[in-house]
């Protein structure tokens, strides 16, 4: 079960247990909405369902139909010290990207969401944050990074441990907050993002939010 004592090694093998089945899960419910969707005659049908795993943790999981096939996305959450927590395994590199409480925190205020619910701030970050690019910076330390994100929403500052493989998504910010250097580079890695993305509409399936530099 995740807890707020976890090391990020303890974080990342905990989730790595749950991973297969969850995967596995979301695969179901993708199976059973496409056949719903093929019933109602409608190529998209978006749901979240909540899970509870045998390891005792908590998972939001979206199911998303397409025209041909369709995808997934899921995120594990617990409570921390500071409040909401959230991760996501990038299976693709093994990888974690964890999602401080200040982050969903200035997600939704920035944004001007006004949720009041952790579980619909959760639900609105993977509504549309389908994947996003990231952009390494300075070294602040062995093998510790800064990094700048972007999503669909916006964009998220953090650090990168390349030891643990794991990204640390701090806050989040809005186009109108970019500054001198971040402007560029948010351009930059939104080409990249939308060039990606339409090469992906060509898989039948996919995970997300997909990290990728």
């Amino acid at each position: 079960m995740l807890v707020p004592s976890m090391t990020l090694a303890e974080i990342k093998k905990e989730i790595e247990k749950d991973y297969p089945i969850v995967l596995s899960k979301s695969g179901y419910l993708l199976a059973d909405l496409k056949r719903e969707s093929i019933k109602k005659k409608t190529d998209t049908i978006v749901r979240f369902y909540d899970y509870y795993s045998k390891f005792k943790n908590n998972w939001i999981i979206k199911v998303k139909t397409l025209k041909k096939g369709g995808h997934t996305g899921y995120i594990a959450y617990y409570y921390g010290d500071h409040g909401l927590v959230a991760a996501i395994y990038l299976a693709d590199k093994n990888r974690i990207a964890y999602h401080t409480a200040h982050f969903f925190k200035r997600f939704n205020e920035r944004l001007h969401l006004t949720l009041t619910t952790p579980n619909d701030i959760m639900r609105a970050y993977l509504d549309e944050n389908e994947s996003w690019m990231v952009q390494f910076l300075e070294y602040f330390g062995p093998g510790l990074r800064k990094m700048f994100i972007t999503t669909h929403h916006g964009y998220a500052l953090g650090t990168f441990d390349e030891n643990q493989g794991f990204y640390k998504l701090n806050t989040f910010i809005t186009r109108d907050m970019l500054r001198g250097s971040q402007i560029d580079m948010a351009k930059t890695l939104e080409d990249y993002l939308h060039k990606y993305e339409q090469d992906a509409r060509t898989l039948n399936e996919r995970t997300i939010p997909s990290g990728h530099n």
